[in-house]
């Protein structure tokens, strides 16, 4: 069963480039970390396959960041219209190791 674990908000979305402005409040989001972006009318699961600090590349962005992820999903401009920011999530996923619980040693 996978949990999920808040991480942010998104502050904006630019349609044209299909990126989103992400502020970190808690924890971490590394790049291959799968998020949740969840609000009212918007609600999907995203790969992490981009993160930037600014124009620089980054592998993880701490507690306080705003970066910049590139996005696959399409909403259009409905985020530019919500009263409040649509929430990210990191999604825990139990089969993968750094998560901490291994499926693989149940069967050890």
């Amino acid at each position: 069963m996978q949990t999920e674990e808040r991480v942010g908000t998104l502050r904006s979305y630019d349609p044209k480039h299909h990126a989103a402005i992400v502020h970190i409040d808690r924890g971490t989001l590394r790049r291959g970390d799968t998020i949740h972006i969840h609000a009212p009318g918007i609600d999907f699961d995203e790969r992490v396959s981009d993160l930037r600090e600014g124009t620089k590349p980054v592998a993880e962005a701490s507690e306080g960041k705003d970066v910049r992820i590139h996005l696959t999903h399409r909403f259009g401009k409905r985020a530019a219209r919500m009263r409040e920011p649509p929430t990210v999530f990191r999604v825990n996923d139990p089969y993968k190791a750094e998560d901490g619980q291994v499926l693989a040693a149940l069967f050890e």
